[in-house]
């Protein structure tokens, strides 16, 4: 599931000039799953609770619904993944790589490799992108250092 729809992307990349044909419907299909279940999901907390105990994504709570907001942040998501700048994929699951040496012998079966990483701990695969976070500000649990208990 995703919180926006094919013809809301297409919408999307006409508002803004963008051509959006290089791209399959496949292609953006995937992106708005992607944007929805593996960026915002993921990244992002909202207020309330869900409407259904078993229902796959977050949205939509007792708070906050799927509106025009939640649409657009999801397709400014999913072109981001259609350009690959939506994750950050320089990220090592060990840390960033500083250096990298690999010896070969003539022996194939006589190499080594030695890595040095950066400190893992200043890494972020979910990159922040400002007009998403700005979007969906409001429908947050948290805001500002606030908890919202107000229906949006």
């Amino acid at each position: 599931m995703s919180y926006a729809a094919l013809p809301d992307l297409e919408s999307y990349f006409t508002n803004r000039g963008i051509d959006g044909s290089i791209y399959s419907d496949q292609q953006k299909n995937a992106s708005l799953y992607i944007a929805t279940n593996d960026y915002i999901d993921i990244k992002y907390e909202f207020a309330g609770l869900p409407l259904d105990v078993a229902q796959v994504n977050q949205l939509p709570t007792d708070l906050v619904s799927v509106n025009a907001k939640v649409v657009q942040a999801t397709c400014e998501a999913a072109y981001l993944n259609l350009q690959n700048k939506l994750f950050n994929s320089a990220v090592d699951p060990l840390g960033a790589v500083k250096s990298k040496e690999v010896s070969k012998e003539l022996d194939v079966l006589k190499k080594s490799e030695s890595v040095e990483y950066f400190n893992s701990g200043s890494q972020q695969y979910l990159v922040n992108h400002a007009q998403i976070d700005l979007l969906l500000a409001p429908y947050l649990a948290t805001s500002g250092g606030f908890t919202l208990d107000y229906k949006l």
